[in-house]
């Protein structure tokens, strides 16, 4: 069974690899700049429709 739910789990960061990335390339920009990164959803390309209304600490 932990198999199946990690062969899943690959399919869907297959699937959504480009938010993924984007988001990576986002926290790292916030990172190096020396700033707590912070999940903007205006900050990443491709994500529409999302119901966050603040920003969310990235952990």
């Amino acid at each position: 069974m932990m198999a199946v739910m990690a062969i899943i789990n690959l399919i869907a960061l297959a699937l959504l690899r480009k938010i993924v990335f984007a988001a990576l390339a986002d926290y790292q920009k916030q990172k190096k700049s020396g700033d707590n990164p912070v999940f903007h959803v205006n900050n990443i390309k491709g994500l529409k429709n999302v119901g966050v209304t603040h920003p969310i600490m990235w952990i």
